[in-house]
């Protein structure tokens, strides 16, 4: 994560009775976390891409309902520049699966 700084001077109160203080302020960039380029292979395992933190590891995690927390960890991936593939070779088993990915 990469971040600004700096300070600059800040006015507070009304006309008669103001202040002047100096203000840190931070700007804080976010990795870019974003699943895309998806699809089904021929023999029925779905793929999809991941932008995200270079030199970061990601747990790839799936579940058939959104609305229960037992998310099943599929693996662990390394980014190593930048982007990366993953491939689900036991989507066809499932009639419905959902995916998502956390930065460890």
């Amino acid at each position: 994560m990469s971040a600004l700084h700096f300070k600059s001077p800040a006015v507070t109160g009304f006309i008669e009775h103001w202040q002047q203080r100096n203000v840190a302020v931070s700007f804080f960039t976010l990795p870019l976390h974003v699943i895309d380029a998806v699809g089904f292979l021929t023999n029925g395992g779905f793929k999809f891409c991941m932008l995200g933190q270079a030199g970061k590891n990601y747990s790839v995690l799936a579940n058939t309902n959104l609305y229960t927390t037992n998310w099943s960890d599929l693996g662990t991936m390394e980014v190593t520049n930048g982007i990366w593939r993953f491939v689900d070779t036991n989507a066809p088993n499932f009639n419905r699966r959902h995916y998502r990915a956390r930065q460890l």
